[in-house]
């Protein structure tokens, strides 16, 4: 089974979460294993625009058998991804390995 990696960069915000979103939606249109996305290089000042990931998942409801997998190497983003709510609905790890060991 193939699993998709996408890396998001830069800063995200209202503004952009719907491009983010969009990405993640695209890449679960083969229905890959997982979907992985390392948001170590993501800045997020605004803890609320974490949702942009939860709005994925709903917008992929059809698809519920394909997980959307976080990944931050910063401690603490995890800790503001589980703040947000997220981590309920995806897994959040601090590698990628550890990600695909699931």
């Amino acid at each position: 089974d193939s699993v998709v990696v996408l890396t998001a960069e830069g800063l995200l915000d209202a503004n952009n979460s719907p491009e983010l979103r969009d990405s993640i939606t695209k890449a679960m249109i083969d229905v890959p294993a997982a979907v992985v996305v390392d948001v170590s290089a993501l800045q997020v000042p605004d803890e609320a625009a974490w949702s942009a990931f939860v709005s994925a998942r709903w917008q992929l409801d059809t698809r519920p058998d394909v997980p959307i997998i976080l990944v931050s190497s910063n401690r603490a983003a995890r800790d503001a991804i589980t703040r947000s709510g997220v981590a309920r609905f995806m897994p959040v790890y601090p590698t990628e390995k550890a990600a695909l060991k699931g």
